[in-house]
């Protein structure tokens, strides 16, 4: 069971710069943390803090949405105005807010803060603690808070942010042989600018940020796949204890006549992290084809354990690749063959839409595939230079 803590009613403030820190390095003090002291300093930080932020502001969001969100900035996509707002960059960032467990999770036994997206290093402070540092821009965090979750009164979570990393967007050099700068770091290469954009390094956190709330076993991750007979399932768990627990599976159509199964699975599982693997059979399914080769129905996988329930989306296909016809001896299998159907693939780079990501919604991300599939692509290059994309668009 998750609770979002996204929405409008979290607090913003700025501290130290890049300029300031670098004038402590000659000093030979150990100042490793001093963009973290200076917002501790001011008890940022902290719950019920005396501390008067600067900033009301949306997550997801970033430095520049908290900007524009205040009137500070004008629109970065307007004239030089993106340009104009670089001076955030240079500073530490920083987000917190108080919240309140809903009833319906407050006697669970277990709960994780998770991260979807966070750009790009960040220390996270969870009620009284100082729970941990982040780094990376793809990578999805979680933590358990078990121990410190106030289950009746507020709660308190922030997270204060190292300013952005500076990096060239040029390539490296033939003549010196230097790697890329941006290629340093873990995160949107084309931010730093790009032939055909402005630069923009925003700071925040890109996409959601939830608790899960459990009790003694719950589900992680899975993993869907057919191969024309029979369906593969692999399941990532976390169970409290050693024991056998009950997995209930289920699929069905999603706005289609047809046949729903559903059934059972004991698994014997471990404290700690598990992996399981299944197979099953799901007779004659709807299968599924690109735009323009034939439909796509799509079917609901239900899986639930210790009444937790995970869903997702998934289709029946199969997909090979095939030598073109009169292809030289040593040339690639290049012809998509869906469903044993040779399609003739018509796609485009997919880059981000926005570069203010947080900003990005369901309905974004809706409009823009839709128009791709009415210009009749039907493949996606997600370009290596952006982002792993959210769930909207994989949705979409």
């Amino acid at each position: 069971m998750n609770f979002y803590l996204d929405g409008n009613d979290w607090e913003a403030d700025y501290f130290i710069t890049n300029r300031e820190y670098d004038h402590w390095l000659p000093n030979w003090w150990d100042i490793k943390n001093m963009y973290l002291d200076s917002a501790e300093s001011a008890e940022f930080p902290r719950p019920n803090s005396q501390y008067k932020a600067a900033f009301k502001c949306s997550i997801p969001g970033s430095d520049r949405t908290t900007l524009l969100e205040n009137n500070v900035i004008a629109d970065p996509y307007f004239g030089r105005n993106m340009d104009y707002s670089r001076w955030s960059e240079n500073y530490s960032w920083a987000f917190r807010k108080t919240f309140i467990l809903p009833e319906n999770i407050r006697n669970k036994k277990r709960f994780q803060l998770k991260f979807l997206g966070i750009d790009y290093k960040a220390r996270v402070f969870f009620n009284h603690q100082d729970l941990c540092e982040i780094t990376g821009m793809f990578i999805q965090h979680e933590f358990d808070v078990t121990d410190f979750i106030n289950r009746d009164g507020e709660n308190f979570v922030a997270i204060v942010f190292d300013p952005m990393p500076k990096a060239s967007p040029n390539h490296s050099s033939l003549m010196t042989h230097k790697p890329n700068e941006y290629a340093d770091y873990h995160r949107s290469q084309m931010s730093w600018g790009w032939d055909w954009m402005r630069g923009m390094v925003a700071a925040g956190l890109w996409d959601s940020l939830y608790l899960s709330a459990n009790d003694e076993a719950r589900i992680s991750d899975c993993f869907f796949q057919w191969d024309g007979e029979k369906i593969s399932l692999e399941v990532d768990t976390v169970a409290q204890k050693n024991a056998e627990f009950d997995l209930k599976i289920s699929l069905e159509p999603k706005g289609f006549e047809g046949k729903k199964i559903e059934f059972t699975e004991k698994l014997n599982l471990i404290h700690g992290e598990n992996h399981s693997e299944l197979s099953f059979v799901y007779p004659n399914p709807e299968l599924w084809y690109p735009n323009g080769a034939g439909k796509q129905p799509l079917y609901k996988l239900t899986l639930e354990i210790e009444g937790e329930v995970t869903e997702k989306t998934v289709a029946f296909r199969t997909l090979e690749m095939r030598r073109n016809p009169n292809s030289a001896d040593k040339s690639y299998n290049h012809t998509f063959t869906i469903n044993g159907v040779e399609v003739f693939a018509r796609g485009a780079n997919w880059v981000p839409a926005e570069l203010m990501l947080s900003r990005l919604k369901a309905e974004d991300y809706d409009r823009l595939v839709r128009l791709a599939a009415e210009a009749n692509c039907n493949l996606f290059r997600v370009w290596g230079g952006g982002i792993i994309e959210k769930e909207y668009f994989y949705d979409a």
